[in-house]
């Protein structure tokens, strides 16, 4: 509320309405799971990580390739949790909340 004086030089108290201003959430994924909000179900969650070979598995794959390593070798990045790419997901609605890449 504001106060404020009239014309006879009395205080009046003057409502002041505000309009929300709908923020907008940055979120910085990471190879852990978070805590946040989801977009979808708007519930708080901690998210489920699921992993997928991305570009980063598959440059290793070439390099490894590239070096000799072509006997099956050379798929083993994609095997291996550390080279892929993690994606967060609401463990309630299914949906997917992000994405964090390697490369």
């Amino acid at each position: 509320m504001e106060v404020e004086r009239n014309d006879f030089g009395i205080f009046v108290h003057r409502r002041v309405s505000f309009t929300e201003i709908p923020s907008c959430e940055i979120i910085i994924f990471s190879k852990y799971s978070i805590h946040t909000k989801c977009r979808f179900c708007s519930l708080h969650i901690m998210t489920s990580l699921k992993y997928e070979a991305g570009k980063f598995a598959w440059l290793i794959c070439l390099a490894f390739f590239l070096s000799g390593c072509w006997l099956g070798c050379c798929i083993a990045p994609c095997f291996i949790k550390s080279c892929k790419d993690v994606i967060h997901i609401c463990p309630d609605c299914s949906q997917v909340i992000g994405r964090y890449q390697k490369l």
